[in-house]
């Protein structure tokens, strides 16, 4: 048993049977490969369980065991959180309200955004480069393709959990500037931010 705090990770082995406790609540992601096949079942605690299981551990003082993210990147439009980097990759992304990135695509990346909070429009670039564009909000989530031209803009803050294949700087293809370009949907005469 430890203590990991908040921005921090914990890395463990496949198959590890493992449990969270919180006195004053907390919001965990859990990061993995698929699996070709699905557990039989997940057994989950009453909160009086819970509560009860976990009491003798707050007597004693445990260890820190969390470890700090890997790397954050502050960004014209909010900031890049790299919470794991490996054949799954995971991403922390809070995007500013007004801020939009650029318009990349990627030949081997396949990401799945989750939205935690705000509203965020995704605007693609498909077909004959027509832009077109979906708005997302908490509890959603999108999965973006290879070769799909993609940006995110802020209607609102918003943090976005980005699950991925291996993430590499050399698989990003700048397409707009985020910082100069506007998205202008093909059904629209009026910008998306």
């Amino acid at each position: 048993a430890g203590v990991v705090g908040a921005g921090e990770m914990l890395a463990l082995p496949t198959y590890f049977v493992h449990a969270f406790s919180s006195q004053e609540g907390a919001v965990i992601y859990l990061f993995g490969p698929r699996i070709e096949h699905n557990f039989e079942a997940i057994y989950t605690e009453t909160a009086e369980a819970a509560k009860a299981a976990a009491s003798p551990l707050n007597a004693v003082d445990l260890p820190f065991i969390g470890q700090p993210t890997s790397d954050v990147r502050e960004k014209y439009w909010g900031r890049i959180e790299t919470i794991r980097s490996d054949d799954v990759a995971a991403k922390r992304i809070f995007i500013q309200k007004g801020g939009a990135g650029s318009l990349e695509f990627h030949v081997e990346k396949r990401e799945t955004y989750y939205i935690h909070s705000g509203l965020v429009r995704v605007g693609l670039r498909i077909g004959r480069a027509e832009n077109r564009s979906i708005v997302m909000g908490p509890g959603e989530s999108y999965d973006v393709r290879p070769g799909v031209m993609h940006l995110r803009i802020g209607l609102e803050d918003t943090v976005i959990i980005e699950v991925s294949t291996r993430d590499q700087d050399s698989d990003s293809y700048l397409v707009e500037d985020g910082q100069t370009y506007r998205h202008v949907d093909i059904d629209s005469q009026s910008t998306t931010n």
